[in-house]
């Protein structure tokens, strides 16, 4: 699949799974984060300057559609959304910058109903990719713009959200990217190895904003 046909998925998908009963827009949520997200060959330490990990900060979009088969989830505790991201690295990028394209089942468990605190899953596919960037300690000058790794795979991800008004709501997550990816690349310029995987995962900050118009429709 195509990166454009994929985005188009994860925009649309929703609509393929709307119930006649609800508001199709007012089950749509957008939002924006602020990622931590690391690119290593090693396993990884939370802030690494190894010559196997890339420490990256970059934005993540976000477009989802809550309460997915709600006539078959009767649980007040529970319930499935779908949400589609795009995330893209701006700084901290010294051998390697990132995009990515990811699309989530997201079943969710409500912890305290009073404050609607929730924690919740990540399950699904995305596409990233990672191209040598000549950053304040650049790839190897073979690397510089090229891709060291661009495939879809498996994803996943935990978190928790809460509610801080009736439309807004504040999340943090972990997802995981990328595990043992097949490359064929060196790495930091000045180490000559090729390796062959590479794994990537993020740690998420961020907002969410759902539609709400039932006054219009009620108008």
């Amino acid at each position: 699949m195509s990166k454009q046909n994929l985005i188009l998925f994860l925009l649309f998908s929703p609509l393929l799974f709307a119930n006649e009963s609800t508001s199709i827009i007012n089950n749509y949520y957008i939002g924006g984060a602020l990622d931590y997200q690391r690119i290593y060959n090693h396993s990884p330490k939370l802030v690494d300057t190894s010559s196997t990990q890339d420490n990256l900060g970059g934005l993540t979009l976000i477009l989802g559609y809550k309460n997915l088969f709600d006539n078959y989830f009767k649980s007040q505790n529970f319930s499935l959304d779908i949400e589609g991201r795009i995330t893209k690295s701006f700084w901290e990028e010294s051998f390697a910058e990132s995009t990515g394209y990811s699309i989530f089942a997201k079943p969710q468990y409500n912890v305290y109903k009073n404050k609607n605190i929730n924690i919740y899953g990540l399950l699904g596919l995305g596409q990233l990719t990672i191209e040598g960037h000549n950053g304040d300690v650049p790839a190897h000058k073979n690397m510089i713009g090229k891709n060291i790794y661009d495939d879809i795979s498996f994803q996943w991800g935990l978190g928790i959200n809460a509610d801080i008004s009736k439309n807004l709501s504040l999340f943090i997550d972990y997802t995981s990217l990328i595990k043992d990816g097949d490359i064929d690349s060196t790495l930091y310029g000045y180490d000559s190895k090729v390796y062959q995987e590479l794994s990537a995962d993020a740690i998420n900050i961020g907002m969410t904003y759902k539609f709400n118009l039932e006054n219009l429709y009620n108008r």
